[in-house]
Order: C-alpha cells, then sequence, then structure tokens
C-alpha cells in the first residue's frame, strides 16, 4: 500500500493523518509517495513525513519506503511484503 506524505503530515486533515499513521502502526504500507501535482499546491516534499513515519516505525524502514522500495516498484523487482500487527510484533 502506499500513503501520500501530505495525510502523513496532517495537511489533509486530523482524521486522514490518524488514519495513515494507523496504517503505518500496522505496517500496512510499504511507499510514501509525493502525490506532487506543483510547487505551491503540493509540493513534492517528503523529509516531514519521513520524520514521522520514522517516530512510528523507525528511520530506516521510513527512509525505505522514500527510496528503496519505490525503486524496486520502478525497475519490477518483488517488493518486500511487512507482517502485518502492531509495531514490534
Amino acid at each position: 500500500m502506499q500513503i501520500t506524505a501530505m495525510s502523513l503530515t496532517g495537511e489533509f486533515g486530523k482524521k486522514i493523518k490518524i488514519c495513515a499513521e494507523t496504517l503505518l502502526e500496522r505496517r500496512l504500507v510499504q511507499i510514501i509517495a509525493s502525490d506532487a501535482h506543483d510547487s505551491s499546491e503540493r509540493p513534492p516534499i517528503l523529509s516531514r513525513a519521513v520524520k514521522g513515519a520514522s517516530a512510528i516505525i523507525g528511520s530506516e524502514e521510513a527512509e525505505r519506503m522514500v527510496t528503496s522500495i519505490p525503486e524496486a516498484v520502478i525497475d519490477g523487482k518483488r517488493v518486500e511484503n511487512f507482517s502485518p500487527g502492531l509495531r514490534g510484533n
């Protein structure tokens, strides 16, 4: 599953942020995407979302969600499936 960075940072509202955080906590997300449409309304900035995700799943996994995992998808490579559940399970 993929979530939009702005969903995780709260720019689409509190309910959407809570939903994005819950999906991360349950390890149901593999990619954090920018959903960039232009440089002013929806800029392609992922750093705040990575910081937020890091607090939930750790910095190494959060970084992979914006680097190596999307790269693997583009390259047509197999993407590791995470085990659903709460962090640490």
